[in-house]
């Protein structure tokens, strides 16, 4: 497959979970992407799926809106 149709895919909050073909996002060492999940370090647009499994309920309250559009925005 050459890079042209290759699919981003992002699993936010990964944790120890890891998944063939989705980039690991977290604040550990270890991830593919180390980073803040509240805000992503993509451009608007470029990711084609996303996945939040228990990491949500780690993003304060008065940060949950803006953590959720930000989110939307690269998808």
């Amino acid at each position: 497959m050459d890079s042209h149709n290759q699919k981003t895919q992002i699993n936010i909050g990964a944790g120890a979970m890891r998944l063939e073909g989705w980039l690991s996002l977290g604040l550990e060492v270890g991830h593919d992407v180390q980073c803040d999940v509240r805000k992503l370090p993509f451009d608007d647009d470029s990711v084609d799926a996303a996945m939040a499994i228990h990491v949500l309920e780690h993003i304060q309250r008065w940060e949950a809106r803006d953590t959720l559009v930000e989110w939307r925005r690269v998808l």
